[in-house]
């Protein structure tokens, strides 16, 4: 690259996926040794900027650059000169730390010793080396992400490229994080950090660019966009969460521009360039309002009110809508693939336009790399698994073999999705989950057992673990049971269906989750309290939320419960502080996809978005006469609803306008859903599971 060009630039780039643009000509430019945020709330086009700079996606129109090098034309070229670090740690939890680093530095090009010198490095660098021999499985979330980041660090990129690093990592390990990406900067290293954390940008970021619906609204240093407001904030602290929008309504007027609520800090913010007056007239009408009021008083703008005030009520592009996150179907994840480096020499000018491949030719190529990746992986777990030394539990399940039922259990169904398979538990499923090997998981409280059936060939396991067992959620290594003989919230090894130690808990949760990022569970019982349980079964943080909890959800930073009576959504944090906010007109459960969808009983499906500044309902869609449960996979186009009273399930759009997409009629009542692969599987009353296709 030639003195004065930019490590990073990007002119014009656009993307669409079918109708929706992603991304509507947008320009970057990223100098050299410096850290650049890109700010955005869910699906303003970050990651879809993230997967073009990274080689994974290529642009409809406009060019993009990384060291001189174009990203689509000369993308073997490119992927030497930078490391990604996307949303979600990619790394192979069935691995030792060092493993997967050594793992990527092969993948890079790198020789054995190479790699293994290079994987030492980055291990000393991130204070792992302790841990480095231990499966990753066994690693807190906050290990696994800086493994992750190691992972990005082994081809010494020149452009480091960290996608949201920091999402749902408790506030020390998120600090570790930021003291690194400040020390790759000082040593030259060019950063690009997407974020919706506005204090991490803050504190990190040399520029930052905000992002709304595909487009760059506003670029500048943090002093040079709080300087945009021109003017001072008035701030309302109230007590009680549900009166931030009764209190926002009441400050109308009061200020120079319109008030913005903050249901996370529960506060109102008015623009004012008048702050005696303003304060003045905010007092009468708080006074004369009787809302409980924490803190009233002015201060300068912060970041947090520059993003606001440029996102919060833009007019939506022609044709324009939330981008997904998640790639199309086809689409690559994950770091690139290791390539060749590019010619010794030095210079990374921009050379001769290079012609590009048949896009047959690229997919062969990217399917030879995951081939080979896979089989490295598959002989480093067969080496270190004949010299492993764990010690075996004792059997605790009998195995039975169900037929395969052939009988139809679907009514009628929306054209495209289809009956597979019915198995036959014969007695009703009480909960189910779907686990990373492709297996389903019911409890069968009756019986106190637990059933595994493996979906490929639909051969049931039976595990009896005693007592009622209920709610059930599958992590990477254990297999959550609430409710069993063998303790509140038990463990069973997903490939064996062994105990494992057990969570102590004052009572058995009546709802289980995991959360995607760390593993992590929470759960609730029928008095209220929320548990937030390690991977390892470790108690994190336990608070009391809610007072006739239905549904849980763990992801975004936070533990998400919902009450239908009073209608509640109630968020815990790490430390076992809730807050309650207005959860729609009767919650009885929850999910999470690019936002937290409650499914009601009176039958709407309701999606908060929530990201710190901006905690909000932004979408509500009316689906059936009733709805009792509600499932999604967390980056998924759908979300999956299903009501007891009609005995059907609800196929639902993640869309901007959301919209009941299909439906399934059952001949027996739902009791419960789980999303594997392709797949619906769904418990019914009758003690039958069905597997649906779409």
């Amino acid at each position: 690259m030639t003195g004065g060009e930019p490590m990073v630039l990007v002119e014009g780039v656009r993307k669409a996926f079918g109708s929706t643009l992603a991304l509507q000509g947008v320009d970057l430019r990223v100098e050299a040794g410096t850290v650049q945020a890109l700010l955005g709330r869910n699906g303003a086009g970050k990651s879809t900027l993230v997967r073009i700079l990274s080689t994974l996606l290529e642009p409809d129109s406009g060019r993009a650059w990384i060291g001189g090098r174009d990203v689509a034309r000369e993308a073997r070229w490119v992927r030497p000169l930078i490391g990604l670090a996307g949303q979600a740690a990619a790394v192979d939890p069935t691995l030792t730390g060092r493993e997967n680093l050594e793992l990527v530095g092969r993948l890079y090009g790198l020789s054995r010793q190479q790699a293994r010198a290079r994987a030492g490095e980055v291990l000393e660098r991130l204070s792992l080396s302790a841990a480095a021999d231990r499966r990753v499985f066994t690693y807190s979330g906050g290990m696994r992400r800086r493994v992750d980041l190691g992972a990005s660090l082994v081809g010494r990129p020149l452009v480091l490229i960290m996608d949201e690093p920091t999402t749902g990592l408790d506030p020390g390990t998120r600090l570790e994080l930021w003291r690194l990406v400040e020390e790759f900067a000082r040593e030259g290293t060019t950063v690009l950090l997407t974020t919706q954390y506005l204090e991490e940008a803050d504190r990190l970021a040399n520029q930052i660019a905000v992002i709304e619906r595909g487009q760059i609204v506003a670029a500048g240093t943090s002093s040079e966009l709080k300087d945009r407001l021109g003017q001072d904030m008035l701030e309302v602290r109230v007590r009680n969460g549900v009166d931030v929008e009764r209190m926002r309504q009441m400050l109308v007027g009061v200020g120079s521009g319109e008030p913005v609520a903050d249901l996370r800090w529960q506060k109102v913010t008015v623009p004012t360039v008048d702050p005696v007056a303003t304060l003045l007239s905010a007092g009468d009408r708080v006074e004369q309002s009787g809302i409980a009021v924490e803190d009233l008083g002015w201060r300068r703008p912060t970041l947090d009110d520059v993003f606001l005030s440029l996102t919060a009520s833009r007019p939506a592009a022609a044709g324009a809508g939330p981008p997904p996150d998640a790639p199309p179907p086809g689409a690559d994840g994950g770091h690139p693939p290791g390539t060749p480096p590019p010619p010794a020499g030095g210079d990374h000018a921009p050379g001769p336009a290079v012609p590009r491949r048949p896009r047959w030719w690229r997919r062969l190529s990217y399917l030879a790399a995951v081939v080979l990746g896979a089989a490295l992986a598959l002989a480093v777990v067969l080496v270190s698994s004949q010299s492993s030394s764990t010690p075996r539990h004792r059997a605790v399940h009998r195995r039975a073999l169900a037929p395969v039922a052939t009988a139809e259990t679907v009514v009628k169904s929306t054209p495209g999705i289809t009956q597979e398979r019915v198995v036959t538990l014969g007695s009703a499923p009480g909960a189910l989950t779907a686990d990373t090997n492709g297996n389903v998981w019911a409890s069968e409280p009756a019986r106190g057992t637990v059933a595994r059936v493996a979906t490929g060939t639909g051969r049931v396991e039976t595990f009896r673990v005693g007592g009622r067992p209920g709610a059930l959620a599958a992590g990477y290594d254990r297999i959550w049971v609430a409710g069993s003989a063998l303790g509140p919230l038990a463990g069973l090894n997903p490939s064996t269906g062994k105990a494992l130690p057990a969570t102590s808990l004052p009572a058995a949760p009546t709802v289980v989750a995991v959360n995607p990022d760390d593993q992590s569970a929470c759960a609730i019982d029928s008095s209220g309290t929320v548990t937030h349980v390690a991977s390892t079964g470790a108690v994190l943080a336990a608070g009391h939320a809610a007072e006739a909890p239905t549904g849980v959800a763990c992801g975004e930073g936070w533990v998400w419960a919902v009450q239908p009576s009073p209608p509640a959504l109630i968020r815990m944090g790490a430390d076992g502080g809730t807050s309650q906010f207005d959860g729609g007109p009767s919650p009885v459960a929850a999910t999470l996809n690019r936002g937290v969808w409650i499914a009601n009983r009176d039958g709407t499906v309701t999606v908060f978005d929530p990201v710190v500044s901006s905690l909000r309902v932004t979408r509500e869609v009316a689906v059936a006469p009733a709805l009792d449960g509600i499932d999604s996979v967390e980056t998924g186009s759908t979300v999956w609803a299903f009501s007891r009273q009609t005995k059907t399930l609800y196929r639902i759009s993640n869309a901007a306008q959301p919209a009941v997409t299909g439906t399934v009629v059952l001949h027996s009542a739902p009791v419960a859903i789980a999303l594997s692969g392709q797949s619906i599987w769904v418990a019914t009353q009758d003690g039958n599971l069905t597997e649906l296709r779409q």
